[in-house]
């Protein structure tokens, strides 16, 4: 029963963290357009899908992201993603959750140098995906093409995953105990990627990276398949306020989206 709760929980969280930043940008002023798309009205340009996007993207971190107000919140981003990964890590694994509480060096080694140190690698990982996720969107409004957006979203994950893979190098290598110091550079390399899966099944603190980089991969591909189900789906439109706020419609259907895909981690690990 509490393992159901904390699953729960976590899905919640997980849904609120996906859906709530289309919430806070659907803004009925420019509600018209997106709505009118997903409706299929004739003549509405189809450059107005990924021009919303970034509409949206503009309203909550700004256009320019050498601007203090973009770097400002790009760091909330990344910290309250960094509190949801270590929570439901925590939450998850309660051998680990009881050796934080109950070990002093623990509770040290996770709130202390794993904080001080290595969430600022992590900040500037989720900086870089921020901005990189918005150039990727303005390339999809300036060469709008519905066969060429499985190479936008496909090379949106792919740099992510490199700025990601180079950042845990780093953290291995500089600042973890476990880096090269007490192994060789060769094993530090093969256990990146194992350690990334775990993290995306929140069974390390490996999910801190992982979910503060792609992050906004998940608003992106996200905003693509819940756009898509509104826009070829009738039955999931005649419940949800598409014609009114479009966008908000986009965040309940990608909360519950993000929810169930929570489940299904959560059904694999516990399975193997």
């Amino acid at each position: 029963m509490e393992q159901a709760l904390i699953a729960v929980a976590g899905a919640l969280v997980l849904a609120l963290l996906a859906g709530a930043p289309f919430w806070l940008a659907d803004r009925r002023a420019e509600a018209q357009g997106l709505a009118a798309w997903l409706a299929g009205v004739q003549g509405r340009p189809e450059e107005e899908f990924p021009a919303a996007f970034g509409r949206a993207f503009d309203h909550l971190f700004g256009k320019s992201p050498g601007r203090l107000g973009f770097i400002v919140r790009s760091v909330v981003v990344s910290l309250l993603t960094a509190a949801v990964a270590i929570s439901l890590v925590m939450l998850l694994n309660g051998p680990f959750l009881r050796s934080v509480l109950d070990d002093e060096y623990q509770r040290g080694a996770v709130f202390g140098r794993f904080l001080s140190t290595v969430m600022l690698v992590n900040l500037g990982v989720g900086y870089i995906c921020l901005v990189y996720c918005r150039d990727v969107a303005a390339q999809m409004a300036r060469g709008w093409s519905w066969r060429r957006v499985p190479w936008f979203l496909a090379k949106d994950v792919a740099v992510k995953a490199v700025v990601l893979l180079v950042a845990m190098l780093f953290v291995f290598t500089s600042v973890s105990p476990n880096g090269t110091g007490s192994g060789r550079m060769d094993s530090v390399l093969l256990s990146v990627p194992e350690g990334l899966w775990h993290g995306l099944l929140f069974e390390n603190l490996s999910a801190v990276y992982v979910y503060s980089a792609f992050v906004s991969s998940l608003w992106l591909w996200g905003y693509v398949g819940a756009a898509l189900v509104l826009a070829r789906l009738r039955p999931v439109r005649a419940v949800l306020p598409v014609g009114r706020r479009p966008m908000l419609s986009i965040a309940v259907l990608l909360g519950a989206g993000a929810a169930v895909a929570y489940g299904l981690l959560v059904g694999l690990a516990a399975a193997s």
